[in-house]
C-alpha cells in the first residue's frame, strides 16, 4: 500500500491536530504546523522523537509503543508526553498507524493536546467529589433532623412527666406535712393524758407513744427526702472542717472519744445546708453502728479527680474535674454485697437501729450535686464512702 504524502501536505499544515510522521529510526520526516507551533521549534530544524518527548515517554516510546507498533502497525489513544523547547509539557492523546511508502516504512501520528480536557476532568472530579460530600452531608443532616425530632420528643414526654411528678409531690408534701402529722400528734397528746390506769395499760401506752414517735420521726424524714427532690442548690464555696463542725453541733454529739481528722480540706462549690446535712446523716450512721469499746475514728479527705461526666449514656465520654471526698470509720462495717442495698429506701442491715433513710438522703444529696456516691466496707472494720464533686457546671 502507499500513499502520496505530497497530496496532503495541505492537510499536515492547516489540520487543528497535531500530526507528524516517524522513520523506523525515529527522525521527524514530517510535522504540521500547529504542532511545531505548540513545541516552539522552526519549521526548518532537523528533529528526533527523542528530542520532543519527556524522558519518561521516551522510555515508554522505545519500550512498549514502537515494538508494539512494528507487530501490529497501529496503536490507538496512546498518552504521550511531549516537552517544548522551552522545557513545558504538553499531553497528547495519539493515534499511530505504520505504513511502507516506496518500500520506506513509516509512522504516522495523529492527535489532540489533552490539556484542557485534564483541567475538565479534575474539574469533573473534583465537582464530583462536592456533590458526593454534599450528599453525605445532606444525608447526615436529614440523620441529625431525625435524631433531633426525635430527641425533642423525648424531652417533651419527659417534661410532661415531670409536670405530673411535680403535681403527685405537692400532693405528697401536703399529707406528709399535715394530714398525716396532725392524727400523729392527736395520739401522742390523748396517750399522754391518760392517768390512774393498771400498769399493764400503762406499759402499753408507753409503746404506743414510741411507736408514735417513731412514726412521726419517719414521717419528718420522709418530709426533708421529699424536700431534697424538689430542691434547688444554693452553690458557694464551703469548706469540709466547718462542714463538720456544724454537722457535729446539729447533732448533740457527747462522745468525747470521737475522733475526726480532716486531711487536705479542699474548698470547693456545693450548697452550704445540704452538705451539712448530709454529713449529719454520715456522723449519725458511724455513730450508730461503731464497734463496742472500740473509739471511734472518723477521718476525711479531698483531692483533685477526673472522670466521665457522661454516668447513665453508654459510649458517651467527657471527662470533667471533680472533687473527691472520702469519709471513712472504723466501725463494725458489713459485707460488701450490701455496698448498693444500703442506699435504697428503707434499707436496714441492723433491724433495731435507724429508719433506714440516712444513706438514701446521702445519695439524694449528691444527685441533686450532680454527682455520684459510693460505698465500701468491710465487716468489722469499717466502712469508706467515697463522693465525687463536679467542679464544672
Amino acid at each position: 500500500m502507499s500513499i502520496n504524502l505530497e497530496n496532503h501536505k495541505e492537510f499536515y499544515h492547516t489540520s487543528p491536530g497535531f500530526n507528524f510522521t516517524l522513520s523506523d529510526a525515529g527522525d521527524v520526516l514530517f510535522i504540521n504546523q500547529k504542532f511545531r507551533e505548540c513545541l516552539g521549534y522552526d519549521l526548518v530544524e532537523p528533529l528526533k522523537i527523542n528530542d520532543i518527548l519527556t524522558s519518561g515517554s521516551v522510555i515508554f516510546f522505545q519500550v512498549h509503543l514502537q515494538p508494539m507498533i512494528d507487530l501490529q502497525h497501529k496503536a490507538d489513544e496512546v498518552f504521550l508526553s511531549f516537552k517544548t523547547k522551552t522545557g513545558n509539557t504538553v499531553p497528547v492523546l495519539l493515534n499511530a498507524i505504520r505504513l511502507v511508502e516506496g518500500e520506506i516504512p513509516k509512522i504516522h501520528f495523529a492527535g489532540i493536546n489533552i490539556s484542557q480536557r485534564n483541567n475538565y476532568e479534575k474539574e469533573i472530579l473534583h465537582a464530583r467529589d462536592v456533590a458526593e460530600k454534599a450528599l453525605l452531608d445532606n444525608l447526615e443532616h436529614i440523620r441529625l433532623k431525625k435524631e433531633l425530632e426525635y430527641s425533642q420528643h423525648q424531652i417533651e414526654v419527659q417534661l410532661q412527666k415531670i409536670a405530673n411528678y411535680s403535681e403527685q409531690h405537692k400532693q405528697i408534701d401536703k399529707v406528709l406535712s399535715h394530714d398525716l402529722q396532725e392524727p400523729i400528734r392527736k395520739i401522742s397528746i390523748f396517750a399522754s393524758l391518760i392517768e390512774n390506769i393498771d400498769p399493764e395499760i400503762e406499759k402499753n401506752i408507753s409503746k404506743i407513744l414510741k411507736s408514735s414517735e417513731r412514726l412521726r420521726k419517719l414521717l419528718n424524714r420522709m418530709q426533708r427526702l421529699h424536700a431534697i427532690e424538689n430542691a434547688s442548690l444554693n452553690l458557694s464555696n464551703v469548706s469540709l472542717k466547718d462542714i463538720i463542725e456544724k454537722a457535729k453541733n446539729k447533732l448533740d454529739i457527747k462522745d468525747s472519744s470521737l475522733q475526726i481528722t480532716h486531711i487536705d480540706s479542699l474548698i470547693f462549690p456545693a450548697d452550704h445546708d445540704q452538705l451539712v446535712n448530709l454529713f449529719s446523716e454520715l456522723l449519725d450512721n458511724s455513730l450508730k453502728y461503731k464497734r463496742n469499746e472500740t473509739p471511734l475514728v472518723i477521718k476525711v479527705t479531698t483531692d483533685h479527680f477526673m472522670q466521665n461526666t457522661f454516668i447513665e449514656t453508654e459510649d458517651k465520654f467527657q471527662y470533667g474535674k471533680y472533687v473527691r471526698v472520702t469519709y471513712s470509720d472504723n466501725g463494725s462495717g458489713f459485707e460488701n454485697t450490701y455496698a448498693e442495698t444500703v442506699f435504697e429506701l428503707f434499707s436496714k442491715l441492723h433491724m433495731d437501729k435507724g429508719l433506714g433513710f440516712g444513706l438514701t438522703l446521702v445519695k439524694r444529696i449528691m444527685s441533686l450535686h450532680r454527682g455520684t456516691v459510693k460505698l465500701k466496707s468491710i465487716e468489722n472494720e469499717g466502712t469508706t464512702l467515697t463522693m465525687l464533686f463536679p467542679l464544672e457546671a
